[in-house]
């Protein structure tokens, strides 16, 4: 049995174990005048409900338990395959998401790296005035240093499969000239070291197809935002590792 799989394996033994025994409990707390067939149903249904928080956890506590892996720091090398960094928008605020897109760039320059990767900005925007915002605050961002050139705008005029539509449509029109795509979302924010680097491991390895690192919540204003922040900041890297090792090269797409 290889290491993966027996991770996976006693994840899963040690959440069902968890999980039946919180349900057996709660059967005999509940026990009362009321039918078995009632009690049986809602102890079965707290035990389906019960064991994705207890599979949570398991990954979270496995990652905790595992050692953690030293953060590269120092220069990026520049990267040998050309990267697009699409950005679907839709409707959204036009002078924040340029904004943080300039503030990649930026990044990207200040490591050395920006020649190796080109912003693509794909609008499926079908307000008529947030699309005159988005072309002013495009004028702008092209006179970013070295944004001409690497820095590209589209807008669809019907917006046939929603954002995932648009990236589909530019992958088929201009993947070819790429070897990556960083798919971000309007109010996505990266550093450029971070970006160089998982264009790095992609460049080492061939069989490499899906590549994706730990999303954070910044600069949240509310009280819950704050929570979420703050959560996400302490608890994600243990998740994260987790399922790094349950996973390992056969993890799926997270999502947001």
């Amino acid at each position: 049995m290889s290491r993966p799989i027996f991770i996976r394996t006693l994840a899963l033994l040690i959440a069902a174990l968890a999980s039946v025994g919180g349900a057996w409990l709660y059967y005999r707390y509940i026990g009362s005048d009321t039918p078995v067939w009632l009690d049986s149903a809602r102890a079965a249904l707290f035990l389906v409900t019960s064991f994705w928080l207890v599979w949570g956890g398991t990954t979270g506590v496995l990652g905790a338990v595992s050692p953690s892996r030293t953060s590269p720091t120092g220069p990026v090398a520049a990267p040998k395959g050309l990267t697009a960094i699409l950005v679907p928008i839709y409707n959204e605020d036009p002078a924040s998401t340029f904004s943080r897109i300039a503030a990649m760039n930026r990044s990207l320059i200040a490591e050395g790296i920006a020649e190796r990767f080109h912003f693509a900005i794909l609008s499926d925007s079908t307000s008529l005035e947030v699309a005159a915002q988005e072309a002013l605050w495009f004028e702008q961002l092209i006179r970013e240093p070295m944004a001409e050139g690497r820095v590209f705008y589209r807008r669809r005029e019907r917006n046939i499969g929603k954002k995932a539509g648009n990236i589909e449509d530019f992958i088929s029109r201009s993947g070819a000239a790429y070897d990556y795509a960083l798919i971000l979302d309007a109010d996505s924010l990266m550093e450029g070291a971070t970006i160089g680097r998982m264009a790095l491991r992609m460049d080492a390895d061939e069989e490499l197809g899906l590549l994706q690192t730990v999303p954070e919540v910044i600069r949240a204003q509310t009280i819950f935002g704050r929570l979420m922040s703050f959560s996400s900041a302490y608890l994600s890297p243990y998740f994260a590792r987790g399922q790094s090792l349950m996973q390992r090269r056969e993890g799926p797409y997270w999502g947001h």
